[in-house]
């Protein structure tokens, strides 16, 4: 099996910026972070709101739970978001 394509750090940083061009920013770069910094499913993080990620004053959470209908784990898995 070969392995996933991953972004350099031009890219990521091109990608970021594009997301300032959308009409939903926070959703867009939150998307992109999540999948480049946790290594998450496109379906692992489609499960997810923005309120699992950003907390009420929208700083973002310390941590958050995939359970496993969420995502190609058999079980829950806690992610610590170290920003």
């Amino acid at each position: 099996m070969r392995q996933a394509l991953t972004l350099t750090d031009t890219q990521y940083r091109q990608v970021i910026a594009f997301c300032n061009t959308r009409k939903h920013t926070q959703r867009d770069q939150t998307i992109i972070h999540v999948s480049f910094l946790a290594g998450l499913r496109s379906m692992e993080i489609a499960g997810h709101s923005i309120g699992d990620v950003y907390d009420h004053t929208g700083a973002v959470r310390d941590q958050f739970s995939i359970t496993g209908s969420q995502g190609h784990r058999a079980k829950a898995v806690t992610l610590v978001l170290c920003m």
